[in-house]
């Protein structure tokens, strides 16, 4: 007999940019085109939904988390749509706080079955892509106030910007990452991710580390007619405390000024996503209550973003960090936080990444590195990476072992920590093993 499969099987068994590359017959898997004809087909979930959509490199999974929580809290029923998931795809999308059951995913999957598998080999659709049209088909189901969408690569030829006219943009801070797929240059860079700029629709502009992103984003806002909000410009944040609890800080705005804001997201680069998402609700609620978002910001965590934990009676962090530029963040969190004590890195990669830059920017002359590798058809073998930085190790006295086997590396971390922190990091994919 047969055995019938789950939708939530089946979901596993598309094809997946993050897993592979495209099959015979599956010739790009950024077609925007092939995305909205697969839409019409299903209905068009994508319209009449309020979307603020959210792009960048760094900074978007927490920016949209705290808007989300914002937004709640202030009594709206709100939507979000988040990726990487990290352990199973439902986790991707949440109603007010709540993620997708597993029995409506099955049902939306059920939904679109037929139009899968009548689809030509051409017509594929991703992974990503169903999992962006369930969001958009949950979120009208469910009838919110707010749907929040991430990006999931890029932004012009994203599957998220399908959506037909969101009411609000967001551009986080952008940075140099999958040239392969977006360009070289921090120009095309730029240009894919600032895809999402509509016509006369206010774009929220993060703190940007290179000022020519920022000048790009204006011309694009002027281009397409849309206010732009730029929140450095704005918005003034100076810190109060730093623990491993919260962060605090002052915050002051163009129309008030809030003594103490605390902040479970911990890092100053959370700091500046906090001031996005005000800025985020200033531009949709301009007379919101301060007091609910404030509680929301100082109690809501997200996984794998400076994730502090006590593990094996060890202070461990784990992090989704996995370029240069995040990896100095959270270097420089690890700073504010535990000063010059070493750290011991338990990291892996996937075979895309600058390992050179990123342990360049992470770790510091006396702390420790396991190397290991993760399950993943593009993960990188240990070995590489260790071939890859074992001078840089040498000349800054980081002491250095490797292994295949996740228990073993977190055996391995535990013996070179002592009573030191073990930080965890390199690839959301690693993060999801702890």
């Amino acid at each position: 007999m047969t055995e019938i499969k789950t939708g939530f099987e089946r979901f596993l068994e598309l094809p997946t940019f993050d897993r592979s590359r495209p099959a015979p017959g599956q010739d790009d898997f950024f077609d925007l085109s092939r995305f909205q004809r697969f839409l019409d087909q299903i209905g068009n979930p994508e319209k009449g939904l309020p979307v603020i959509h959210v792009a960048g490199s760094k900074g978007k999974g927490s920016t949209c988390v705290l808007i989300g929580g914002a937004l709640q809290a202030l009594g709206k029923r709100v939507g979000v749509f988040m990726s990487p998931y990290l352990r199973e795809p439902t986790e991707a999308i949440f109603v007010d706080g709540a993620p997708m059951t597993k029995q409506t995913f099955d049902k939306l999957f059920e939904q679109y079955s037929k139009v899968i598998d009548d689809l030509a080999p051409a017509n594929f659709v991703t992974s990503f892509e169903v999992l962006t049209a369930m969001a958009l088909q949950h979120f009208h189901d469910e009838d919110v106030d707010f749907a929040i969408m991430e990006t999931g690569l890029g932004g012009r030829l994203d599957a998220t910007n399908a959506v037909e006219s969101p009411i609000l943009s967001i551009i986080c801070p952008i940075e140099k990452e999958h040239t392969d797929i977006l360009g070289n240059s921090i120009t095309s860079i730029a240009y894919e991710k600032l895809g999402i700029v509509r016509e006369d629709t206010p774009v929220v502009i993060a703190h940007q580390a290179d000022s020519m992103i920022l000048d790009f984003a204006r011309t694009a806002c002027m281009q397409k007619k849309a206010k732009p909000i730029v929140v450095p410009n704005r918005y003034e944040a100076a810190i109060l405390e730093r623990t491993t609890d919260n962060y605090s800080f002052r915050l002051t705005t163009p129309t008030r000024r809030i003594p103490r804001i605390k902040l479970a997201l911990l890092g100053e680069h959370q700091i500046q996503n906090s001031m996005t998402a005000w800025a985020a609700l200033d531009e949709l609620l301009p007379e919101f209550d301060p007091g609910p978002v404030l509680d929301v910001f100082e109690h809501l965590t997200l996984p794998g973003r400076f994730e502090y934990r006590i593990q094996g009676g060890k202070e461990v962090i784990l992090d989704g960090a996995h370029t240069p530029e995040s990896a100095a963040a959270l270097r420089k969190t690890l700073a504010e936080i535990y000063g010059g004590e070493p750290i011991t890195f338990i990291l892996a990669f996937l075979k895309d990444k600058d390992v050179t830059g990123f342990v360049r920017e992470l770790c510091r002359y006396g702390d420790a590195v396991v190397l290991t590798q993760i399950n993943h058809p593009r993960a990188l073998p240990a070995r590489i990476a260790q071939d890859q930085i074992k001078d840089m190790l040498r000349h800054q006295n980081i002491t250095c072992a490797i292994t295949n086997n996740l228990r073993i590396a977190w055996q391995k971390a535990g013996k070179l920590a002592g009573r030191s922190p073990i930080c965890v990091t390199g690839s959301f994919k690693l993060i999801e093993a702890f």
